[in-house]
């Protein structure tokens, strides 16, 4: 039925499907039409009231299904009892989607057990890979932090895990706080389950090998088509192009139409789409003319044409270029039905206006701008102290951290860079630093200070503005940190601001732990400053 809605029909009788529902079904960063499932959608949206009674919330609903169906197990391992409601078994039909993207997020790991429970976030699983044999089933993650220090006893991981499994374990961040450990749901950032990432989930393996959408650059090339600014129409349409579902009369005679195959508008050739939009000669006239002034490509697929458009360097040529495809289309159509054949020149005119009234009428579209960095400083108030401080992540799996002290938010008092061994996401490694920075400022008694880093998010998490479930155990120890100081606050910097500590995780990156008194170092004209390094601050 939304198939033959979308297709179109006349009396009853159905139009060219010309892509299967599987298909169009595909959301549109990766080529379809994001169009949902009916089924699938069903099954994500019971996974909310599942998530509901996961989470336990103190609401009536909770209280009855949880006192009548399973008052005292875990709703995870629950089964559909004695005469089950409908409600009860459709709200359990949606558990195993919910358990795709389950896992623990660990605090101080009293509650998550090593073997059985999903808590790695980077195995496919949240499990261990490899499980050795003879392994205790009752061990819980606790007995893998050492508490006192904060940090996972790497001795304990090489011996229990496998060299991967140990890696990806050491990654996950722990708190030096003890915070209980949470279940949240790994494909949403806030840890909180939604709809739109379960229906993902559940198309994921259906979809995954479709290879119309496959690969990063493909990727790109959608996502970029649907930010196009030109009118809606014309981008449905360049969609349709680039899938090569358009009803050319190549293609018609594909789905089995008996009809004279030269393109109506030469009839030099069979009009296939390549045809049509890069070798007819209406529109290599239409494309030269002065009003449009570009050339045509021969030898290269239509995709690729389109392709090379989207990313054009500028925006208006890239409109024109595109919009001229949809006319020509238009022309087109307008020979075949009604039997006139328009001037090139005037077509290209046309052009020029259908862009120029868009334009005028939606200015922020056509003349969107990327945000621009702005060196975000201030000077403080006197006597504080600015410590400036940021994080890089790195594909060996090297995290680097730079700090920078500077009195007054003149001159430079310390400089400190710092190197992990650990993989981790920007926001981990940001949030990270803070914490870093925050104990190195404890350890030299600095009081009163602001401390500046150009992690929005991270600084919007420790204060309570936003919500990130895998920063939760180092945004507890930064809170805590904080408190420990008599005027000290975490406030927002622009990368053009922060570009000493920058350049710190450079220097990080290649020397490791080190502390300099009284400059910034610069490893490749000032080696006085390699020569002031003092034992390093952790």
């Amino acid at each position: 039925m939304l198939a033959k809605f979308w297709w179109g029909s006349n009396n009853g009788t159905s139009k060219v499907h010309w892509m299967s529902w599987d298909r169009l079904s595909i959301a549109k960063g990766r080529g379809g039409m994001g169009f949902r499932g009916i089924s699938d959608f069903n099954i994500s949206l019971l996974g909310k009231q599942f998530w509901r009674l996961l989470k336990g919330e103190n609401s009536l609903f909770v209280k009855v299904f949880k006192g009548k169906y399973f008052p005292r197990g875990d709703l995870m391992e629950a089964t559909l009892g004695f005469s089950p409601s409908y409600a009860w078994r459709s709200i359990l039909s949606a558990r195993e989607v919910v358990s795709r993207g389950l896992r623990w997020r660990i605090g101080n790991g009293s509650q998550v057990r090593v073997w059985q429970d999903p808590w790695i976030p980077s195995s496919p699983t949240f499990k261990p890979l490899i499980r050795q044999e003879n392994v205790d089933t009752g061990l819980y993650v606790s007995s893998l932090i050492d508490h006192d220090l904060g940090c996972w006893d790497r001795q304990a991981l090489s011996i229990l895990f496998d060299p991967h499994d140990a890696r990806s374990v050491a990654n996950i961040p722990v708190s030096r706080r003890c915070l209980e450990d949470k279940r949240v749901w790994h494909f949403e950032a806030n840890g909180e389950y939604s709809v739109k990432s379960a229906y993902h989930v559940l198309g994921g393996d259906r979809r995954s090998n479709d290879a119309s959408h496959s690969g990063s650059q493909r990727n790109d090339f959608w996502k970029l088509l649907w930010k196009l600014p030109v009118p809606a129409k014309i981008r449905n349409f360049v969609w349709r192009l680039a899938k090569n579902i358009l009803p050319t009369r190549s293609n018609l005679q594909k789905k089995g139409i008996v009809l004279d195959p030269s393109c109506p508008l030469c009839q030099h050739e069979a009009e296939s789409a390549h045809h049509l939009f890069l070798n007819c000669e209406f529109t290599r006239r239409m494309c030269f003319s002065p009003s449009l002034g570009f050339r045509l490509p021969s030898n290269v697929e239509i995709i690729d044409w389109i392709g090379m458009i989207l990313r054009g360097g500028n925006m208006l040529v890239t409109q024109l270029q595109i919009t001229s495809m949809w006319k020509v289309w238009n022309v087109r159509n307008n020979c075949v039905f009604n039997r006139t054949l328009e001037d090139p020149a005037k077509v290209a005119m046309d052009t020029v206006e259908v862009i120029k009234e868009f334009n005028y009428a939606n200015p922020d579209l056509a003349k969107k701008k990327m945000a621009t960095d702005e060196a975000d400083y201030h000077s403080p108030a006197g006597g504080v102290t600015i410590v400036q401080v940021d994080a890089g992540c790195y594909d060996n799996g090297v995290m680097a951290m730079g700090c920078v002290v500077k009195p007054d938010g003149n001159g430079v008092v310390m400089s400190a860079c710092r190197r992990e061994q650990v993989l981790v996401n920007p926001n981990v490694a940001e949030a990270m630093a803070i914490r870093w920075a925050l104990s190195l400022m404890q350890a030299i008694h600095l009081d009163n200070a602001v401390l500046q880093s150009d992690a929005l998010n991270v600084i919007d998490s420790i204060y309570g503005l936003n919500y990130i479930a895998d920063l939760d155990p180092i945004v507890a120890d930064c809170k805590h940190l904080i408190t420990c100081f008599r005027n000290v606050s975490v406030s927002f910097i622009g990368r053009r601001g922060n570009v000493d500590a920058h350049h710190m995780v450079g220097v990080g990156r290649t020397l490791g732990n080190k502390t300099w008194i009284g400059c910034i170092p610069n490893l490749y004209s000032s080696p006085s400053c390699i020569n002031s390094v003092v034992a390093p601050l952790s």
